[in-house]
């Protein structure tokens, strides 16, 4: 057992009661999220639709469904980030075409990124954003193969867990 509990936070001694707790919590996490009962349970409540359990969902576990969740924020008061106003003389088109106004970045303001079960969205979104303005900024040379930010160094850069966590604000 000591093994199996150093480095998790528990010590290299384990007592019953905390292994026992782990191996629940473990074996919850591994439970399917949409069983008949499940299904049943929400539509034996008359809310007013009805749901369908899809063969998709069967291998589906707590812990795949929990990773793709998203921030969490911290409990306690948040820091208050400065508003900035924009002048009123600044006038916003309506729309804009993007491939027609920069052509040379076509390929990657259309670029689609996967993220695959890493539930770090706002990490992917910021660098496609900057993707997007270096490709700009550069004329159309930050482009091609190498045209794009590497989504895996901002998501490795979150010491805890693996930065492709819910929990992880990247």
């Amino acid at each position: 057992m000591e093994g199996l509990t150093e480095g998790r936070g528990l010590g290299p001694h384990v007592d019953a009661a905390q292994w026992k707790t782990r191996l629940k919590n473990a074996t919850d996490d591994e439970k399917p999220i949409s069983t008949e009962a499940f299904v049943e349970g929400i539509n034996g409540q008359n809310l007013g639709y009805m749901v369908v359990k899809r063969s998709a969902m069967e291998s589906v576990a707590h812990r795949d469904m929990n990773s793709r969740l998203g921030l969490l924020l911290p409990s306690g008061p948040l820091k208050e980030a400065p508003i900035k106003v924009m002048s009123s003389s600044v006038c916003l088109p309506r729309s804009i075409d993007a491939f027609g106004e920069w052509p040379g970045c076509h390929g990657v303001i259309r670029r689609d990124r996967k993220q695959g079960r890493c539930a770090s969205c706002r990490a992917f979104a910021a660098l496609s954003l900057l993707d997007c303005r270096l490709c700009i900024k550069t004329q159309g040379m930050f482009n091609g193969v190498r045209g794009h930010l590497r989504r895996a160094h901002a998501t490795s850069c979150i010491c805890e867990r693996d930065g492709c966590q819910p929990r992880s604000p990247a």
